[in-house]
């Protein structure tokens, strides 16, 4: 028996370590301080662990090979990997849609339509995988305010009323049917939130899983709710004064795949002070979190959409910054320096940038930032006039290049203008 395994079973799996993405995702000390390891038996259990889990390099021949026998499977059916935000034009500025497995951003000031975007994903990833969905459910955690049931009630309805008709009417899913499949959970503060990500969703994913391959019904006692006047994982409640339409008969859940976190910036910009030491435990909660919720995505094959909120940004001038730039005190070149390539990634625009820093910046994915515009729609097909326009531009994305989409917000939802062809407009690379 290797010393690794020895270490795994005397130490690490007491402490809740059970599998070596766990272990290597967790920093040293803490491993340490969970496990009561030596630092040298934490040091030799990370490096028997990452040479266990690394794979051979492979030649040039060998993936050339690979691809080959995958291309000639052209009958397999293939695993989606996009999500439809409902509209064409919003979908090609994101590459396909939003991606599975991987951290989607929305960053924007108040009324720029992230929420509604989010809404609008929520029952559209529930749409059959050849109409851009993945028949899959969503869990939506809300950090400020109540959920807008009402509007993601609408929404649905929208939705519905566009879907085809089916021939069955067991595969025919109502509002009602969109509705239950978002469940809910409210996480204030950096440590509900922590928590829900860490052990609540992960089982409240298995059970749902688990009654959708059996066919059964999700009971109420599957939600888990983290204090008595609380249910953080449940589906949407309604104002009790407004009448509902009758629905039909519940239908087994559909398996998770969307996670929305609405929004990431409240819970973490309240909870440190504004010094040293503050900013270095917000940037471990963040790598914590950010942890979480790639496991989440990889683990369950799920993409993850977060909400984040905007701050003020001062000049950024080099000449009026005390001390000497970085890149004459070490000879690097000047556009290498932050200040000059802070707009490429942190989406800054009209003197406001993306909330939460470098230490966030570097564990999204792709970011996507929303404004509304002071103009107004006048003579746009299909779009009553005097509606306030709104423009979302893709920051950055390893699956789409930097371009700018014009939308707005009706009673369907979200809608590009300019027609689906050629909605987004593309930056030019010099």
């Amino acid at each position: 028996m290797t010393r690794a395994k020895k270490l795994t079973r005397a130490c690490a799996r007491p402490a809740g370590f059970f599998t070596a993405s766990e272990v290597l995702l967790t920093t040293p000390a803490v491993l340490a301080k969970k496990t009561n390891l030596s630092p040298q038996d934490v040091t030799a259990l990370i490096l028997e662990l990452s040479l266990a889990a690394d794979e051979p390099a492979r030649s040039v021949a060998d993936c050339l090979a690979l691809t080959a026998d995958r291309d000639d499977d052209l009958d397999a059916p293939r695993t989606p990997c996009t999500i439809t935000t409902g509209d064409e034009g919003i979908d090609r500025l994101l590459g396909g849609g939003v991606r599975v497995g991987s951290i989607t951003e929305f960053v924007g000031e108040s009324a720029s339509g992230k929420s509604h975007i989010c809404l609008q994903l929520a029952t559209t990833a529930q749409l059959p995988i050849e109409l851009g969905g993945l028949q899959g459910g969503t869990i939506l955690i809300s950090s400020e305010g109540t959920l807008p049931s009402q509007r993601l009630l609408a929404l649905a309805e929208s939705l519905a009323a566009r879907l085809p008709p089916s021939s069955s009417p067991a595969s025919t899913w109502t509002p009602h049917d969109m509705m239950d499949n978002i469940h809910t959970a409210q996480a204030p503060d950096m440590e509900t939130l922590a928590a829900v990500l860490s052990y609540y969703i992960p089982a409240h994913i298995e059970a749902i899983a688990s009654h959708a391959t059996l066919g059964t019904l999700l009971p109420s006692s599957d939600a888990f709710p983290l204090s008595p006047s609380s249910t953080p994982l449940s589906q949407p409640n309604f104002d009790s004064t407004e009448p509902l339409p009758p629905r039909s008969p519940p239908k087994p859940p559909l398996p998770i795949r969307l996670l929305i976190i609405d929004s990431i910036a409240a819970p973490i910009r309240g909870a440190h002070e504004s010094d040293s030491a503050g900013f270095i435990s917000r940037s471990k909660d963040l790598n914590g979190v950010s942890d979480s919720l790639k496991r989440l995505a990889h683990v369950y094959g799920c993409a993850v959409v977060v909400v984040n909120q905007v701050s003020a940004v001062f000049s950024r001038d080099p000449s009026s910054l005390a001390g000497n730039p970085a890149h004459e005190s070490y000879h690097l070149p000047e556009r290498l320096y932050n200040r000059y390539q802070a707009e490429h990634f942190s989406g800054e625009k009209h003197g406001n940038a993306a909330a939460l820093g470098h230490s966030w910046t570097n564990t999204i994915n792709a970011r996507v930032r929303l404004a509304r515009t002071f103009g107004r729609t006048s003579g746009e097909a299909g779009v009553r006039d005097g509606t306030r326009v709104r423009e979302a531009t893709m920051v950055f994305s390893p699956w789409a290049p930097r371009g700018t989409v014009r939308f707005v917000l009706d009673e369907e939802g979200v809608r590009s203008l300019e027609g689906q062809e050629d909605a987004v407009k593309w930056d030019e690379v010099d």
